[in-house]
């Protein structure tokens, strides 16, 4: 046998066990379920450009401790820290104690957005975080009121971000918790995505995947208003997603520069 057969023969089998390999994971691997419902079916990658790259014990100690002092930068416990990024709590374990290889992006992603928090507590501002755990309980408690005038102070602290002080914007990336009030998720999620399609920039995915027209309007009632009032006061790109808030109560949203058409 010559040498360049010899080398064919072995470039054959090396890419046929990569076949093997690649079939095996697309095979057991099903839909991914992805924060806030809905599954991601993993991409089908040609095998013949797939392999096995060694990693070194050190990069994925030094990766964990990376991911785990982006955690701790902001004050949040690894299960905490995961859950804004969207990567459930084992999995994240698994990225922490270095069992699982954490990918680049993701880790990527958690420097940038534990960077953005830090800067907007540095920088005293409110972000989708501090708005979403304030309204829930007010609205439990029936304090209507303040929890339309937090999300009208947090989207106006977004807008002097994105004017101002860009370094804090990637704070808006981490996922809030929902308030567990429909009409105050899309709510909240409607107008960061006004926010930021106003700047011409992406709204984050959560924004996105959560501002959804009710099938069933929903009126905000705040003192001195009926609900004509406030339907008649409600911006149109916020109308459009069937949630009425008067447009006196938004405060600086309620400007005529970001009363653009509804987003997708």
């Amino acid at each position: 046998m010559t040498r360049s057969e010899y080398l064919a023969l072995h470039l054959d089998a090396t890419h046929a066990s990569v076949d093997l390999d690649v079939a095996s994971t697309l095979s057991t691997s099903g839909p991914e379920t992805v924060p806030g419902g809905g599954s991601v079916t993993p991409s089908r990658v040609s095998p013949r450009w797939t392999s096995r790259i060694p990693v070194a014990v050190n990069d994925v100690t030094e990766v964990a401790q990376r991911l785990d002092a982006a955690a701790r930068q902001v004050g949040l416990s690894g299960t905490d820290f995961g859950a804004v990024l969207g990567v459930s709590a084992a999995r994240f374990r698994g990225f922490l104690d270095g069992g699982l290889e954490t990918p680049a992006h993701l880790l990527l992603r958690a420097e940038r957005v534990s960077a953005g928090l830090r800067r907007a507590k540095d920088s005293g501002r409110v972000t989708a975080l501090d708005v979403c755990d304030f309204v829930g309980p007010s609205i439990r408690h029936r304090a209507v009121g303040a929890a339309v005038n937090f999300c009208a102070v947090g989207l106006t602290d977004l807008l002097q971000c994105q004017e101002q002080d860009p370094t804090a914007l990637p704070a808006w990336e981490a996922i809030p918790s929902p308030t567990g009030f429909l009409e105050w998720d899309v709510l909240i999620a409607t107008m960061v995505g006004q926010v930021f399609r106003f700047q011409h920039r992406d709204p984050p995915e959560w924004a996105v995947r959560r501002a959804r027209r009710l099938k069933t309007p929903r009126v905000i009632l705040t003192d001195g208003y009926t609900p004509d009032d406030v339907k008649r006061l409600t911006p149109r790109w916020l109308s459009a997603y069937g949630v009425f808030v008067s447009s006196d109560s938004l405060g600086m949203l309620s400007r005529d520069a970001l009363d653009l058409p509804a987003g997708p």
